[in-house]
């Protein structure tokens, strides 16, 4: 009798008790809650670098094609409502790159034949950043003189195709119902058509402290600055 109370004692003394397991669920949940709050953080951090990135490699793209096709190519971004709310106010959330082609140019449409083109044209390239979800590009004017400022006038032509699946050029309907455009015009010297005297650039930031009244705070973005005499181009991010 006494071996088997020593062992009922030895066996007892090894369980947990109610607050022990209570105290280990409370550590796990924790950690849990941590580590997801860190690897949120860390993803918004990553959709803000590859919007930044894609559209620094956008700047540059025009500049290029504006450089090496002796044409004046525009960046323009396009405000519109956040598809995946219901409710909200617009906000710039896509830019595009155009080609712009003149009267009496031979036409970029293979349907034409290189025949010259009548009137003025715009051509979509491939060239187009989404700002990733919950990333939109700023108009406030401390963060994105650009979209704030009437300086960047809007696209003046409206005759603006894209190749369509057949390879024929297509008109150019983009999916979502626009609320406002500003474009940046890059010549093929490197200017623009932004005032030489003022700095000019664009920052992608994060939706909700672009909603938030006070944006002094936000420590997530990517800013691209282009030159308007040259249309050289850094970026920043903190």
């Amino acid at each position: 009798m006494k071996l088997k109370m020593k062992r009922l004692k030895a066996v007892s003394s090894k369980a947990f008790t109610m607050i022990e397991m209570l105290a280990v669920i409370l550590i796990v949940a924790i950690l849990a809650g941590s580590a997801t709050f860190y690897i949120a953080d860390t993803m918004s951090a990553l959709r803000m670098t590859m919007t930044g990135e894609q559209l620094l490699s956008l700047f540059s793209s025009a500049q290029q094609t504006a450089s090496s096709e002796g044409r004046v190519v525009e960046i323009r971004f396009l405000k519109y409502d956040d598809p995946a709310r219901s409710a909200g106010q617009p906000m710039f959330r896509t830019a595009v790159l155009l080609r712009h082609y003149q009267v009496g140019e031979s036409s970029p449409d293979p349907a034409d034949g290189g025949m010259p083109l009548t009137a003025p044209m715009s051509l979509v390239s491939g060239d187009r950043v989404d700002a990733a979800s919950g990333v939109v590009f700023s108009e406030d004017n401390t963060l994105s003189t650009i979209l704030a400022s009437a300086g960047a006038s809007q696209g003046a032509t409206s005759n603006v195709k894209v190749k369509g699946t057949s390879g024929r050029f297509e008109d150019w309907n983009f999916p979502h119902q626009v609320a406002a455009v500003v474009s940046v015009l890059i010549r093929p010297d490197g200017t623009t058509n932004l005032a030489p005297s003022e700095k000019w650039f664009v920052t992608a930031l994060d939706q909700r402290s672009e909603e938030s009244s006070d944006k002094s705070s936000a420590k997530n973005f990517y800013c691209v600055q282009i030159d308007p005499a040259n249309s050289r181009i850094v970026s920043y991010r903190p």
